[in-house]
């Protein structure tokens, strides 16, 4: 069995079809940083494994210990010197999102929802009303009135929500 964990960084591959418009995942790039030498690269080509092989996402199971996995071993230094560059170009944050599947912070999930939600209806809200008091001609009054209240509900719901998953 070969020890894929001593990898620090993983890539998928992926394929296009004839005419360019769908893309498949065939493979994936393994990444081992070398200080003093050059980096250390493996490809792990998926159509040799079987569909058990594979997390119901589709993603590989690479850490599964019920998979012998073939590693194969990449030596051509142009292909070294391509993959290196690539990963020293890709902004750190990239790969991050690829590998940790970093989710967005709680609070900016929050404060955004708060805003569509909460803020945008509450002026809605405001603004129907002041049309309502002004005595806007007949045509559009019941249209105030109705966006007034979709707009409470909005808010009612946003509160609902809030609740139920704090």
């Amino acid at each position: 069995m070969v020890n894929v964990h001593k990898y620090e960084e993983h890539l998928p591959i992926y394929k296009t079809d004839e005419k360019g418009g769908m893309h498949k995942q065939i493979g994936m790039i393994l990444r081992q940083v070398n200080e003093n030498a050059p980096d250390d690269y493996s490809l792990v080509y998926y159509p040799e494994y079987e569909r058990n092989c594979f997390y119901a996402d589709g993603s590989f199971a690479i850490d599964s210990p019920e998979i012998d996995v073939t590693l194969y071993h990449l030596t051509d230094e142009q292909l070294i010197n391509d993959l290196t560059e690539f990963y020293n170009k890709v902004p750190k944050e990239e790969l991050d999102w690829i590998i940790d599947e970093k989710e967005p912070s709680l609070t900016v999930i929050f404060a955004i929802s708060l805003v569509l939600f909460g803020i945008v209806p509450l002026a809605l809200i405001i603004l129907s009303l002041v049309f309502i008091i002004k005595k806007v001609r007949k045509p559009y009054f019941n249209c105030y009135i109705i966006l007034a209240v979709l707009s409470v509900l909005v808010i009612v719901s946003f509160i609902v929500v809030t609740s139920i998953l704090a």
